[in-house]
């Protein structure tokens, strides 16, 4: 398939390693799972997993694996607010002002401070269910007997010890043994909140780590003397778009809380998924 390659300018046969946002569509295209198809289109790809489309070729990942993947969703707002923005609005595009949204806790965020405590009790008094297996022992292990252990006996002279009048002594017999069984459903879902409340308590902290580093950056701008003045000049000015400088301290004291919240919530999380219920329910392991 021929298409535009943006880098040399000028079309050339779709390669089977492709670079995010080097290629764009000459014709109307069906790529993967429908997510190109108009001519002019650009084949991005997704954020951080490899695409495969129908040609055979693989779309590299935009993020980088050393881009912690909270630091796209401070991008993502930038550009999206960009995007929404009318041709009047004018705003700062270090940071717009909506950023501040993401140093607020989320309901989820707030709903787990206020009832992790209940996880802890989950893991400290877990539900368990009983499994039971038959298993042909000596007699003095059985403590209770398998339904057919009569029927299993007649079939198996090699287990009676000896044969009275009254009837046989048996050497072994067939018992029904229990054991406590931790992956139950309850604790299934329980293992697997554990790991969607991990990677999203992740998330956030580089996100709100981000939006720190941002806050401490714009604060900082008066300090290095390395910045060309009139670099600095329209550096203060683009910030002074979207903040004050009371604004920006108000923000960095707001993402301060939030992340001490969402790492003191992450460390929590962390001690259960190394807890023994945990332990106990593989990861293999999921409910619908």
């Amino acid at each position: 398939m021929k298409v535009f390659d943006r880098y040399a300018g000028q079309p050339v046969e779709l390669p089977q390693d492709i670079e995010p946002g080097r290629f764009r569509l000459l014709a109307d295209a069906a790529l993967g799972a429908d997510l190109l198809q108009a001519a002019g289109q650009t084949i991005v790809g997704a954020a951080w997993d490899d695409l495969l489309l129908d040609e055979g070729a693989v779309v590299r990942a935009i993020g980088q694996p050393g881009i912690p993947k909270g630091q796209f969703d401070l991008i993502e707002l930038a550009v999206s607010s960009l995007a929404r923005g009318s041709e009047t609005e004018h705003f700062s595009p270090l940071m717009p002002v909506s950023v501040g949204e993401l140093a607020e806790l989320v309901e989820l965020e707030r709903v787990l401070a206020e009832r992790i405590v209940h996880l802890q009790e989950i893991n400290q008094r877990p539900r368990m269910g009983m499994h039971y297996e038959t298993e042909v022992a000596v007699l003095s292990r059985v403590r209770r007997m398998a339904p057919n252990a009569i029927a299993h006996l007649a079939v198996h002279s090699e287990d009676w010890h000896r044969r009275t009048l009254s009837g046989i002594a048996p050497k072994r017999l067939l018992g029904l043994f229990s054991e406590d069984e931790l992956a139950i459903y309850e604790n299934k879902v329980y293992a697997r909140l554990l790991d969607k409340l991990d990677q999203h308590l992740k998330r956030r902290c580089d996100t709100v780590e981000g939006l720190l580093r941002q806050c401490r950056d714009a604060l900082d701008l008066g300090g290095p003397e390395d910045l060309d003045y009139r670099l600095r000049n329209d550096l203060y000015a683009l910030w002074g778009a979207a903040f004050s400088a009371d604004e920006t301290q108000q923000l960095l004291d707001a993402s301060n809380d939030a992340l001490h919240t969402l790492a003191s919530l992450r460390r929590q999380v962390s001690v259960l998924r190394h807890g023994t219920l945990y332990a106990a329910v593989p990861p293999a392991l999921r409910v619908p």
